[in-house]
């Protein structure tokens, strides 16, 4: 079960966690493919436009954009109907299989710093955090690709009991066609 600290939280940890997330790709096969390509192709396929969904009720709109085309994105969010927003970047560390994301957000001042890599022969990331505020509890993420057009990205948080337990999934959509690479 998990602690009223951690229920209290829950919100605000879905919000840094979500714009966290990143997007889908999965083009070809994960199998062929060497960690360093696929890196590149999921950063490369994530620029546009998606819509997505936290639960039953919660939606928003997040923007990605190419930084540094294969290596890194920015992205920016709103949540419909609410004054929550926020902004991130994703990359990728050649040579040391490696991804980090960095987010903050409007939500009580909170900010999220990941590391996460991808599982062999899948299109799968899992992150774990790196740099919490001191009063933040330990969550992990992990996202799934399926196509171009859909990925799945599911939160854990850690309870009293030291057990990591699913606390939301968010889906995520792509709006339109992909963006293209900045030159």
């Amino acid at each position: 079960m998990l602690s009223r600290r951690l229920q209290r939280r829950k919100l605000t940890l879905a919000a840094a966690l979500l714009l966290a997330a990143p997007g889908a790709c999965n083009v070809g096969s994960a199998e062929a493919e060497d960690p360093e390509g696929r890196a590149r192709r999921i950063l490369e396929a994530l620029p546009g436009t998606w819509r997505f969904k936290l639960g039953k009720k919660t939606t928003g709109t997040r923007v990605v954009e190419h930084l540094y085309p294969g290596s890194v994105v920015k992205w920016s969010e709103t949540f419909d109907g609410r004054d929550v927003g926020g902004n991130g970047f994703l990359g990728h560390v050649p040579g040391r299989k490696l991804f980090f994301s960095m987010t903050v957000h409007n939500v009580a001042g909170e900010y999220g710093v990941m590391t996460g890599r991808i599982k062999p022969n899948e299109d799968t990331i899992v992150f774990e955090t790196t740099h919490l505020p001191e009063d933040a509890d330990p969550f992990k993420a992990v996202f799934r690709m399926s196509g171009r057009q859909h990925f799945t990205y599911t939160a854990f948080v850690k309870g009293d009991d030291g057990e990591w337990s699913t606390a939301w999934v968010a889906t995520f959509k792509r709006q339109g066609a992909p963006a293209s690479p900045a030159t």
